[in-house]
């Protein structure tokens, strides 16, 4: 497939681009951008606590207010955490920020 047909997805808006690579026999997920449609999420909590370079990117971010990049990366840390407990109680699509 060549690249001029490439074309925005709607059902993509949480997507993060990154690279994978192997170091020291552990897999790293390197975030190298995400969308400015990036909200943070109990379903997706548990992968992205797995990435690398989510601030850089999110700073790297070219369609985001600088308001809204600092929401997120404040944020960040507490969805992090969340990802780690056991009891997560009722999880709603609709839960999200």
């Amino acid at each position: 497939m060549t690249y001029d047909r490439l074309a925005p997805d709607r059902n993509a808006d949480q997507l993060v681009c990154m690279n994978v690579r192997k170091s020291d026999g552990k897999v790293i997920f390197e975030t190298i951008s995400v969308p400015a449609t990036i909200k943070w999420s109990p379903s997706l909590a548990k992968e992205r606590s797995q990435l690398t370079g989510i601030e850089f990117a999110i700073d790297s971010n070219k369609h985001m207010s600088q308001t809204r990049k600092t929401f997120l990366k404040s944020r960040l840390p507490y969805w992090n955490e969340w990802s780690k407990t056991s009891d997560r109680g009722i999880i709603s699509s609709a839960d999200a920020e």
